[in-house]
């Protein structure tokens, strides 16, 4: 899922359509799994957030990113939106 992201300096970017907001300082994980699950908890509590604030979240996502720039994960908010 996350290759790489273990150990390795990763980058949060927050998508909103069609504006990406860079993280410059990225954080550091103990593994992939870590990784993912931190940035699962953090798009979940922007997802709050947004849905309080009546903002639109359909294409709001994290882009997971390697220090060299690779992308190797998505982390889409609306993913987490129950059904029904």
């Amino acid at each position: 899922m996350l290759r790489g992201a273990a150990h390795a300096k990763v980058l949060l970017h927050l998508r909103r359509g069609e504006e990406l907001d860079l993280d410059t300082e990225g954080l550091e994980f103990a593994s992939a799994a870590e990784t993912y699950d931190q940035a699962v908890e953090a798009a979940r509590e922007m997802l709050a957030e947004g849905i309080l604030a009546k903002r639109p979240i359909d294409a709001d996502c994290f882009e997971i990113a390697l220090e060299d720039g690779a992308t190797v994960a998505l982390v889409p908010f609306a993913s987490f939106i129950p059904d029904g």
